[in-house]
């Protein structure tokens, strides 16, 4: 079976927009670590 065009060509932006978010937490984790973040 062939997935949905529609699954598929949301699927990209779904992934760039949780790596995004999975970037910047982990930013804000190094920041707090280093007593950065307020």
């Amino acid at each position: 079976k062939k997935p949905e065009p529609r699954l598929v060509a949301e699927r990209p932006v779904a992934r760039s927009g949780e790596l995004r978010l999975r970037i910047m937490s982990d930013f804000q984790d190094i920041l707090a670590e280093r007593g950065i973040a307020r």
